[in-house]
């Protein structure tokens, strides 16, 4: 009996140290975008093939609970299609504070659709590889400098008051590093109808690091109403793990990133809307996140 108050004691402490802040449901499409260039020597006199690896039909719906700081949840497929892209993707989210934010992120795509083409002319032919499989590992953290509610808005899906201002800056910056692997287990690669063929190639393995930097624009359209832009640039490094072939080059490389965003919040500060498209590229790899959030705080 004894233990069994010791037990009922202790879970009634852990329960009464859980805060659930808020619930966020999310419509999002997630992806990375690969793109590889082949050499066809054989045939076409050393012209580059370029590769361009994208997912299809992958929407999907998540369910999140902010728990102590924590950003946790699930998203499953919600708009099933004879031809879509298997969807894994799991984010584990710590807000240390209004302006810092730490994010791990595992993301699994199978079936995806391939596009080659000759680099400089409009010679192209698509393909839907069902066994193609990107996988992504990133760590990710999100900053600003400048103080200002934008990054809580656009990064963090905060409500916010009406803005004095018609015209407000924020100055932001992100890190990241990623995992990448592309495999197949035939070939990562087909050989399209103007080429001879193509070399086997079953898996490809790279590491990406990046530091961006650059404002974020916010204009009122109401005063509950905010329309968002956020630009960022910086360099990076991509290393190839697999040293025999040059699909993917290592070496230091420029990356942009370019946000569009518009936000709703009540005048009770009790539920957001939140509608934003974000992509990130660099030489070999684009990353894209379009979504819409509705989040209500208890």
């Amino acid at each position: 009996m004894y233990k069994i108050f010791l037990l009922i004691l202790f879970c009634t402490k852990v329960a009464s140290a859980i805060e659930v802040q808020f619930a966020r449901g999310i419509l999002s499409r997630p992806e990375t975008v690969h793109r590889l260039y082949y050499t066809d020597s054989a045939v076409t006199g050393r012209e580059k093939i370029v590769y361009q690896i994208d997912p299809i039909n992958n929407e999907r719906l998540g369910i999140y609970l902010n728990i102590n700081n924590f950003l946790l949840g699930f998203a499953f497929d919600i708009m099933p299609e004879k031809i879509e892209t298997s969807t894994i993707d799991l984010y584990a989210i710590y807000d240390f504070s209004k302006s810092l934010r730490f994010s791990l992120n595992y993301q699994d795509l199978k079936g995806l659709n391939s596009k080659a083409s000759v680099v400089g002319s409009d010679v192209t032919e698509d393909r839907y590889m069902p066994n193609l499989n990107s996988i992504r590992y990133e760590f990710l953290v999100n900053y600003r400098i400048y103080e200002d509610q934008l990054f809580g808005i656009f990064v963090q899906n905060l409500p916010f008051k009406p803005f004095k201002n018609k015209f407000n800056i924020s100055y932001n910056g992100l890190s990241a590093i990623r995992s990448l692997e592309l495999k197949d287990k035939d070939n990562v690669i087909f050989a399209p109808n103007f080429v001879s063929g193509a070399e086997v190639f079953k898996s490809i393995k790279a590491i990406s690091m990046v530091n961006l930097f650059g404002p974020l624009v916010g204009v009122p359209i109401f005063s509950n109403i905010i329309f968002l832009l956020d630009l960022k640039a910086g360099f990076g490094y991509f290393y190839n793990q697999n040293q025999k072939n040059d699909l993917k080059e290592t070496g230091f490389e420029f990356n942009f990133m370019q946000g569009l965003g518009l936000a709703w919040s009540s005048e009770n500060q009790k539920m957001t809307l939140n509608s934003k498209f974000v992509f990130q590229q660099g030489r070999h790899i684009q990353t894209n996140q379009s979504e819409v959030s509705f989040t209500y705080r208890f």
